[in-house]
């Protein structure tokens, strides 16, 4: 079953992201929260480096990309999502503006810091935990991305997870600063305090 996802907003505002969400066993961010994240991003995403540290269906990328942030680097670590996301560049014509890594997210983090980049914007959507209270691996990853020093200083950290989970409102040097629910969908957003 095809989602029909699509770019929503931009330069590629109506372009198709075709994702067969049984095939490729998984679940997609639903148009209603992706349009209120970029709403609260809004034009601040022009110009500003972007990571979709969990990309899927790479719609969260793409979206960023047609609203003007540059660069923009996606992360997928299964092959199918990642291939699709690759012949999506290419029909696109972006491969000098999307950047993708088919790889886990550590060795991933470990390859940008190899390369000293930074963002300004980290997005992550990592597999859900469908579980009620904390989940830890929100506090993993977010220690995982300082340990690696590739959020920028001003930058922002964003968790689409559960609104069944509680994430911790401090994670190191990260502090919640804004937590937004849509249904079933939470963003939560982080800073660093430093």
């Amino acid at each position: 079953m095809s989602t029909g996802l699509r770019v929503i907003s931009g330069s590629f505002k109506g372009r198709q992201i075709p994702f067969n969400v049984k095939k490729l066993h998984a679940d997609v961010t639903p148009d209603r929260v992706k349009e209120a994240l970029f709403s609260i991003l809004s034009e601040d995403i022009a110009q500003s480096s972007f990571l979709d540290l969990f990309s899927c269906s790479g719609q969260i990328a793409l979206e960023a990309l047609s609203r003007g942030a540059k660069p923009v680097y996606a992360c997928e670590k299964e092959s199918r999502r990642a291939h699709l996301l690759k012949e999506l560049i290419e029909e696109f014509d972006i491969k000098d503006e999307l950047y993708l890594f088919k790889m886990n997210y550590k060795s991933f983090l470990h390859h940008l810091t190899d390369n000293e980049l930074h963002f300004d914007y980290i997005y992550c959507d990592p597999p859900y935990v469908k579980g009620k209270g904390p989940a830890p691996i929100y506090g993993v990853i977010a220690r995982d991305i300082l340990n690696a020093d590739v959020l920028d200083k001003d930058g922002i950290l964003i968790f689409q997870h559960s609104s069944h989970n509680v994430l911790q409102e401090q994670i190191k040097d990260l502090e919640m600063i804004n937590q937004k629910v849509y249904g079933n969908t939470t963003l939560s957003f982080y800073q660093l305090t430093v």
